[in-house]
């Protein structure tokens, strides 16, 4: 299972997000240059699951990532 993007936090499940459409999208572009937040910059918010499967998640959305690039 691929690691979904959502907008509420649960301590159990992990999550990733993209911290400039929700938390930095009142910034300008050049401030968020300044302080080092990309468009394509991921929040992975960790939860209880098997770090093994986490690892493995990661790996597969990375190498899909890189196949439809």
């Amino acid at each position: 299972m691929l690691p979904t993007t959502k907008a509420t936090d649960d301590p159990v499940i992990g999550q990733n997000k993209v911290p400039v459409f929700l938390f930095y999208h009142g910034l300008s572009a050049e401030e968020r240059a300044r302080r080092g937040i990309s468009d394509g910059m991921l929040r992975l918010s960790i939860g209880l699951e098997d770090p093994k499967d986490l690892i493995a998640d990661l790996h597969q959305a990375l190498a899909a990532q890189a196949t439809s690039s």
